[in-house]
């Protein structure tokens, strides 16, 4: 019920959707069992849905806590990860760019792939 409401005050578009209005070969679901999906999985072509299905399957779904997943409220927050340390090294040491420049391209590749 909590997402309804959240969701009551913004323009955001979801599709309920069974496997059977997905997939041809998929059997008939009850509707308890269909998947909220934003609509832009779905709005240009439906391989985008299809695609992260794909590549989720069999991965474990992981639940922040709640301190940690309200930091992504923030649209410029960037989670402290070795992959983002990593990158900043690689651009400070080897291209010796500044610690500011460095994050701010940090910033902007990860701004460019999400």
């Amino acid at each position: 019920m909590h997402f309804l409401k959240y969701h009551a005050t913004k323009i955001i578009f979801y599709y309920i959707l069974a496997k059977d209005e997905l997939y041809l070969d998929a059997p008939k679901e009850k509707p308890i069992d269909r998947k909220i999906v934003h609509s832009s999985l779905v709005d240009v072509d439906y391989e985008y849905y299809y695609n992260m299905v794909k590549h989720q399957a069999g991965k474990t779904l992981k639940i922040l806590p709640k301190q940690e997943l309200l930091k992504y409220k923030d649209d410029m927050y960037i989670a402290d990860t070795p992959y983002v340390r990593a990158m900043t090294n690689f651009l400070c040491t080897r291209l010796k760019l500044s610690a500011q420049r460095a994050e701010d391209i940090v910033s902007d590749l990860i701004l460019i792939i999400t």
